[in-house]
């Protein structure tokens, strides 16, 4: 069995706000990508095959953002969890 097409989750984040990503991302065969998408529709971060962390983005314009997952005959995982902390 195995991925094929595209998943979108979307948050909304004002200035001066941070999320932080905690992911673990395996791709054993076809392609898999993971992105983080700005209200300008501009990719401000996609995370790496094959690695596992927690990465923090300073939200710096007020909207809406989304997280994009695409594969092309993907097999293997991937999770990924945020967590919005909200900016003074």
């Amino acid at each position: 069995m195995y991925f094929d097409g595209t998943r979108y989750a979307k948050f909304n984040a004002k200035e001066g706000d941070s999320i932080s990503f905690t992911y673990e991302f395996k791709v054993e065969k076809g392609e898999l990508s993971i992105k983080i998408i700005d209200p300008d529709n501009e990719t401000i971060m996609e995370l790496q095959p094959n690695q596992k962390g927690t990465e923090k983005i300073e939200i710096k314009k007020d909207g809406d953002y989304e997280v994009v997952v695409k594969g092309s005959k993907a097999g293997g995982s991937y999770s990924i969890k945020w967590k919005l902390e909200k900016g003074e």
